[in-house]
């Protein structure tokens, strides 16, 4: 027997007036409801640097890296200083001797087995560093060696580039008598500054100015200038910067030292701070903040008056240049160019800088050292090898070594060295 099939429920029928009321009602309440806010259009993301392009550095080291590389050669120096001050002052030629006198004019026998120590020492934090931290120690330093003969060419291009410092101290203003020159007069001594200065002296340079300091500074520049946040940052602390030259010039030794204490202590206490809260940038920023002002105030106690108020003054333009940057600089091809344009000048500065010492502070020879520290630095960024560098410089002294061992007859007339 067939069973009849179920049959759809029936869809009540509804009135269509009702319908149609219902219809406007919900079209008038539509009506009624207030607009909703238009959502504002997407603006463009702000230009980034490329971390691809070629002259853009992107480092493994971190600037506290070259700051424990800093402190491992200060710290160093200070300290192997002391101990051949030690063993000397044991020998009967010094013996009775007041040490103010042995440190205000150390002896090479001081100097090199000081600097020596004192660079291995570097060396050893970084590669424990880089142990540490599981990444290739000379990949990370971009030592990358020229392929086939070129390493001859940046060999060549060191004996060229001295002749042509050689040229520029012909021209140049330079004092008679120079720290380095009393040091090259100590019996026996010209063979061991030879020794630094050709087989030591341009593979620690490079590996600290250009293999750190530059990757670290060109990345960091390219960093503020694409933020006008750190542009105003960086105005402020060269215009404190100024000031602080000042009154570190004109107080006494003691006086510095205690504010150099207050100092630490400040920039300890900020760094604590910000570490518990978990800002480890933050926190390294202030140690650096704090001994950029300690550096700062060293090399102002250094400089003459008249040093000082040019140093001031290039501090005042900083501040102005980088007023205009804020106002006009928009970020891009360049900010990069202009980043990469400042962290070769700041690299060769600090170049020169170094060796200011050796040079009492001259400001022609410091420029022509200023000259080769560009083009030290060029080199590196364009051939993104510190080999390139080091071979340049290893040229570069190898020609100054060589040309003075010739001049003063095998380093037996040390007088001719000034002619």
């Amino acid at each position: 027997m067939n069973q009849p099939l179920d049959e759809p429920p029936q869809q009540p029928q509804q009135d269509p007036a009702l319908l149609s009321q219902q219809s406007f009602a919900s079209v008038d309440a539509e009506a009624l409801q207030p607009p909703a806010p238009s959502s504002p259009a997407p603006q463009p993301p702000a230009p980034q640097p490329t971390k691809d392009e070629p002259w853009i550095e992107n480092p493994p080291w971190s600037a506290f890296d070259l700051l424990m590389a800093a402190l491992a050669l200060l710290v160093g120096t200070v300290v192997f200083s002391g101990i051949a001050i030690g063993v000397l002052m044991t020998t009967p030629q010094l013996r009775g001797t007041n040490i103010h006198a042995v440190t205000e004019h150390p002896s090479m026998y001081i100097v090199v087995p000081a600097m020596g120590a004192a660079y291995a020492v570097m060396l050893t934090v970084l590669y424990l560093l880089a142990v540490v931290r599981q990444q290739p120690f000379w990949k990370s330093l971009s030592w990358n060696w020229p392929r086939n003969m070129r390493w001859l060419g940046f060999l060549f291009a060191g004996t060229g580039l001295s002749l042509v410092a050689g040229g520029l101290q012909k021209v140049l203003p330079t004092p008679k008598n120079l720290p380095i020159e009393d040091m090259f007069r100590e019996p026996g001594a010209a063979w061991f500054l030879a020794a630094l200065g050709v087989l030591v002296a341009p593979f620690v340079e490079e590996i600290l100015f250009r293999g750190l300091l530059y990757p670290i500074v060109n990345r960091w520049l390219v960093s503020v200038l694409y933020s006008r946040q750190r542009i105003r940052r960086g105005r402020l602390i060269f215009l404190l910067l100024v000031p602080w030259g000042f009154a570190a010039h004109g107080v006494s030794a003691k006086v510095f030292l205690l504010i150099t204490v207050v100092t630490v202590i400040v920039a300890a206490i900020v760094f604590l701070i910000r570490l518990f809260d978990g800002d480890s940038a933050a926190a390294t920023r202030a140690i650096l903040l704090g001994l950029v002002f300690i550096a700062w105030g060293q090399v102002a106690s250094y400089l003459s008056q008249r040093g000082l108020v040019i140093a001031s003054l290039g501090l005042l333009v900083a501040v102005v240049l980088l007023t205009l940057l804020g106002l006009k600089l928009q970020p891009g091809t360049n900010a990069t160019n202009l980043a990469v344009a400042l962290s070769v000048v700041t690299t060769a500065a600090a170049f020169a800088m170094v060796h200011g010492q050796q040079l009492a502070q001259s400001w022609s020879p410091l420029l022509v050292l200023f000259v080769v520290g560009v083009v030290l630095t060029l080199a590196r960024a364009a051939t993104k090898s510190v080999a390139s560098s080091f071979l340049i410089h290893l040229g570069y002294n190898f020609t100054l070594f060589g040309g003075l061992y010739f001049v003063t007859d095998h380093f037996r007339h040390m007088e001719r060295m000034v002619q």
